[in-house]
């Protein structure tokens, strides 16, 4: 399902593409890291919230639904809302067999949230958008008002290094970033807006990561796997190329 709420305005920087969320069905490269980023926030959720139900999920940056969807279904969430900016790739959302308790709407999203009823969210996510907002402090306090008690934010950017050198070696297209997101930067904004980090860690580690570019197929898990054994060894943080952050209101 999918409404729209934008305005004419033009679309900012860092916006996906059409070309781009097409390939993310088919691309396997870009289909290993929608489902990498949905698997980390499914199991952060599954770790650190007290929650036993989720009533209600919202989605940032929720582009053709894909990774809303397999939030929604990881997380057994009662209703999931996506967020996307862009009306064309939130069309494609029609292609991606959401269930009815899944919605994608279309529009900006700190004018999206401020439509929430405070305390209203069981969970909020963010996979992959964080880097690409401009008002952030806005967004984090948005986001911490419209959650409840015990609920969590959960986010996921790329590694700032490696995304520079991945776009230098021309493995994905160059996007526009306002900033680069660490765990001490994500800690200052949590702070800022009353939320209190709970988790951080990196994950999809450079061999499986690269693998896919090769056109050779690797599960998630496969990655989780190795993930868990290389991140205990010395010099280990730097052959991850993305982050995880948690954040919790308390």
């Amino acid at each position: 399902m999918t409404s729209d709420t934008s305005s004419n305005k033009s679309e900012p920087q860092g916006v996906m593409s059409a070309v781009y969320a097409q390939a993310r069905t088919i691309n396997p490269s870009l289909k290993f890291r929608l489902r990498a980023r949905a698997q980390e926030t499914i199991r952060a959720h599954k770790k650190f919230s007290s929650r036993q139900k989720i009533e209600t999920h919202l989605d940032f940056g929720a582009a053709d639904g894909l990774s809303t969807k397999l939030l929604h279904l990881g997380l057994k969430a009662k209703c999931s809302i996506g967020i996307e900016y862009s009306a064309e790739i939130a069309r494609f959302s029609e292609q991606a067999d959401l269930p009815n308790s899944c919605e994608i709407r279309v529009g900006d999203v700190i004018t999206e949230l401020s439509k929430f009823e405070s305390s209203s969210i069981d969970v909020v996510t963010a996979l992959a958008f964080l880097e690409h907002v401009k008002e952030t402090s806005v967004l984090f306090k948005e986001s911490a008002r419209v959650l409840q008690n015990g609920g969590l934010f959960i986010a996921s950017c790329p590694d700032p290094s490696w995304d520079k050198i991945s776009g230098a070696l021309g493995l994905h297209k160059d996007e526009h970033h306002e900033q680069d997101f660490n765990e001490s930067v994500f800690e200052s904004w949590v702070n800022e807006c009353g939320l209190t980090t709970v988790h951080f860690h990196r994950f999809m580690n450079v061999f499986t990561g690269f693998l896919p570019y090769l056109r050779l197929p690797v599960s998630p898990h496969i990655g989780t796997a190795l993930d868990t054994f290389l991140r205990p060894l010395p010099f280990s943080r730097y052959s991850f190329v993305n982050q995880l952050f948690v954040a919790r209101k308390l």
